[in-house]
C-alpha cells in the first residue's frame, strides 16, 4: 500500500489554480517554503512509522493512510471489505481502512514526496477536536479485520439530490448525502 500526503491550498492558491501546470508535471500554483517543509516533516515522519512497523513499535494505524492520497492493490482492498461504510460524516474512516489492511498483513511504501497532492481550500466540517467526532468513538471500538458493512453489503445511503445549475458555479447549500447544490445566484 501506497501512503502519501497533501499540500493544503489557502483559498488564494486555490483561486489561482492551473490545472494545465498539473497536466506538465508542476504545481498549480505557487507553493510556500512553509508548505514545502511540512510535506518534507510529513515525509520522514511515515518513513519513521513505517520502519518502527517492521518491528511491531508503530501504531496499529501508522502510517497513516490519508484518503485524499493513498493507493492499495484491490485484492488487499477486498480482503477488508474496503470502506467500513458505518462511518457517518467527517472523520476516522481512513485510520480504520489503513489499520485494518495493516491487521491484514499489507506493508507500507511512503510515497509523500513522491505522489503530491494538492488539497483545494474548502470549509472544513471537522469539528474542533478529532475525538469529538462519532468516527472517533467507532474508531476506538475493536471490530475485525473485514468489516461488515463495505464493498459487500453497504450501508443504505440515500440518493444525492442535485438540483440544476443556471450559469453559475455550483455552491453546496447543505452538506452530506441528500444536500442541496445551488448556483451562486441562489436559484436551482
Amino acid at each position: 500500500m501506497v501512503v502519501g500526503f497533501r499540500i493544503d491550498l489557502s483559498p488564494e492558491q486555490t483561486e489561482a489554480f492551473d490545472e494545465d501546470a498539473v497536466r506538465r508535471g508542476r504545481a498549480p500554483t505557487k507553493i510556500a517554503d512553509e508548505q514545502i517543509a511540512e510535506l518534507v516533516r510529513r515525509d520522514a515522519r511515515y518513513r519513521r512509522s513505517a520502519l518502527l512497523r517492521r518491528f511491531a513499535l508503530a501504531k496499529a494505524h501508522k502510517p497513516k493512510l490519508l484518503s485524499a492520497n493513498f493507493s492499495v492493490r484491490m485484492g488487499d482492498y477486498r480482503a477488508v471489505n474496503g470502506f467500513d461504510t458505518e462511518y457517518v460524516g467527517w472523520g476516522a474512516e481512513d485510520d480504520d481502512l489503513g489499520r485494518r489492511l495493516y491487521r491484514a498483513g499489507v506493508r507500507p511504501v511512503v510515497g509523500v514526496k513522491e505522489a503530491i497532492v494538492y488539497h483545494q481550500w474548502h470549509a472544513t466540517r471537522a469539528p474542533s477536536a478529532w475525538h469529538e467526532n462519532a468516527g472517533a468513538a467507532r474508531f476506538a471500538m475493536r471490530l475485525p479485520v473485514r468489516c461488515v458493512r463495505g464493498l459487500e453489503n453497504p450501508l443504505e445511503q440515500p440518493t444525492p439530490r442535485v438540483l440544476g445549475l443556471v450559469g453559475a458555479p455550483a455552491t453546496i447549500v447543505s452538506g452530506g448525502a441528500g444536500g442541496e447544490i445551488r448556483g451562486a445566484s441562489g436559484r436551482q
